[in-house]
């Protein structure tokens, strides 16, 4: 499961140029805003590119997610583009590396071409990682899943200082970078590797300091928009009944596409393919970014998005015991359940669900369609095995 020669300019030339495609046809299928009719999140990123730290509302954490902002104000200055259409051109930067980014890193430890590209799809068809974003390029999230996907990748391959460093780059653009680092060091302290832990505790709590205290003692910002204000906060959030239902509901439904293509014997295979550790920092990753979407604020169906790379990983794993007729249910029911191809109804939170605590007939209606598809692919897998078609399982 390690280096092996996939990689040729061709290849990824064809690629690169395919997902290009990808991006342009989901862009075409989604719809936009006016930007002066509402007044989302995005005007504050709008006002950070136009006046920087001497904005009239500097708010947290709005403004320790500078680095996009700064680039949008870059390429405003370079280019004759507005600001929104300096951030529409970073969207699709950034969602480009994304994308190319999942295809090199499961094509990496897969070995698998057909695995990359259905882990690619995956990503490309969920409803917030790529169309949402195009809908509204102001998130700062649009640089952060390629930063993350670079420091899963230097955290499996044990490249800690430079794990620092992007992280630390990471930060700057978006919290949910933090989390690959984090996992690293608690996977390393429960496998008792005391003297790599020694070895790096001083750089960590150095990366830690300059990255995420650092940016919160000089930036000065006039009010605070966090979720979490205080430790009232940290511990009554849990107890909203119907927030928690929409934690555990926007969760279950980003890994539609896992639990599509899952089996015991996949399981099985999974972790006898997968070396123990790498699992390990995984499920560690995955716990902790569920942690941090608890607290992350309203829009609870875009923190869980960087559940990605559990998604990605054991999709990837899973592909080549597939047959290729799972892959065409696999991407068609997940293309259509998460409404791809419409457009995005502007205030309506039944779209994807797991707004907030606002839980409605359309939130049902997505776990029941959700529960309809799995058991459809269910159901495909028996008539397959019936037919001597289920691929090398």
């Amino acid at each position: 499961m390690r280096k092996i020669k996939l990689f040729n300019f061709w290849n990824m030339a064809f690629v690169g140029t395919a997902i290009l495609l990808l991006l342009m046809a989901i862009d075409m299928l989604t719809n936009t805003f006016d930007l002066d009719k509402y007044a989302w999140d995005f005007k504050y990123y709008i006002a950070f590119a136009e006046d920087g730290f001497a904005m009239k509302d500097l708010i947290s954490p709005v403004a320790y997610r500078y680095m996009t902002p700064f680039l949008a104000a870059g390429l405003h200055h370079l280019f004759p583009l507005s600001i929104p259409e300096a951030f529409k051109v970073l969207a699709y930067v950034g969602l480009w590396l994304q994308l190319m980014g999942i295809y090199l890193f499961v094509v990496y430890y897969t070995k698998s071409f057909s695995a990359a590209v259905i882990a690619t799809l995956v990503t490309a068809f969920s409803a917030v990682n790529v169309k949402f974003l195009l809908f509204d390029p102001f998130r700062p999230d649009i640089f952060a899943y390629f930063i993350v996907i670079v420091a899963v990748y230097l955290a499996f391959e044990k490249k800690v200082l430079w794990l620092m460093v992007v992280t630390a780059i990471g930060v700057q653009f978006r919290e949910f970078t933090l989390v690959p680092l984090i996992a690293y060091f608690i996977n390393i302290t429960l496998n008792k590797e005391w003297k790599e832990l020694k070895l790096y505790i001083v750089p960590l709590f150095f990366t830690l300091i300059l990255a995420v205290l650092l940016p919160r003692v000089l930036i000065p910002v006039t009010e605070s928009y966090q979720y979490v204000k205080s430790l009232n906060d940290v511990l009554s959030i849990p107890l909203d009944k119907w927030r928690s239902f929409n934690w555990l509901y926007t969760i279950v439904i980003y890994f539609l596409p896992l639990f599509i293509l899952l089996t015991r014997e996949r399981i099985r295979k999974i972790k006898e393919t997968m070396p123990a550790k790498e699992f390990r920092f995984v499920v560690i990753y995955t716990l902790l970014v569920a942690l941090l979407s608890m607290y992350g604020g309203t829009d609870l169906a875009r923190f869980t998005t960087f559940l990605f790379i559990p998604q990605i990983i054991f999709v990837g794993y899973m592909v080549p015991y597939a047959s290729k007729v799972e892959w065409v249910y696999l991407l068609v029911t997940v293309f259509l359940f998460n409404k791809i191809h419409t457009p995005i109804p502007i205030g309506d939170v039944n779209w994807y669900g797991g707004y907030a605590n606002i839980v409605t007939h359309g939130t049902y209606m997505h776990l029941f369609w959700m529960a309809l598809i799995i058991l459809g692919a269910v159901v495909l897998r028996m008539v397959l095995k019936r037919m001597g078609f289920l691929g090398k399982e």
